[in-house]
């Protein structure tokens, strides 16, 4: 009897160490682009921008996912789709220009209202927006990819990777990116 309470004062010693050791360990930090240098860098001007055009990719991002939701998991063809039934206008790209060019890496890329628009790439279901090339496995919904023209290097998602202004849903390649 006196083993088995040694044992559970032991026990509870334990568990109440654990619970205080717990309570003093930092929270994870999730990685947020207002934190980073990059971001403190900027004039008021860009940040005011920056922030607009994650306002704006959140927007077109529920939208994508709404009509894809009514068109059997396929996206737009073009963002104008878009309008009116699910946006009442298309917002314009803070950091673009009609004379803004889209940079050869993205030349399967679109822009939308007549070139002060996001750029926007779709892809049809059961294709990666690596490719044209169907997937190998399983079809999988459309995928979409939409982007500023500005801040390309800026790391918006990632401290160290992916840099650029940007929401992707579907796979790249293998991968399933999610929707960000």
């Amino acid at each position: 009897m006196r083993k088995l309470s040694v044992l559970a004062t032991m026990a509870v010693s334990t568990v109440a160490a654990c619970t205080v050791a717990a309570q003093e360990l930092p929270k994870s930090h999730i990685y947020d682009f207002r934190e980073s240098a990059a971001y403190h860098d900027l004039d008021e001007l860009t940040r005011k921008r920056l922030e607009k055009v994650v306002d704006d990719l959140d927007l077109i991002k529920h939208s994508l996912n709404a009509y894809m939701k009514d068109h059997s998991d396929s996206p737009p063809k073009k963002l104008e789709d878009l309008v009116p039934r699910y946006l009442k206008r298309l917002p314009v790209d803070p950091f673009s220009a009609k004379d803004t060019s889209i940079p050869k890496h993205l030349k399967h890329f679109e822009r939308s209202l007549n070139g002060r628009g996001y750029l926007y790439c779709h892809k049809p279901s059961g294709h990666s927006i690596k490719s044209y090339h169907p997937l190998e496995f399983h079809p999988k919904p459309g995928a979409w990819d939409i982007r500023s023209i500005g801040l390309r290097k800026f790391p918006l998602r990632y401290q160290v990777s992916n840099p650029g202004l940007i929401r992707t849903r579907g796979y790249w390649g293998r991968l399933q990116l999610d929707v960000f």
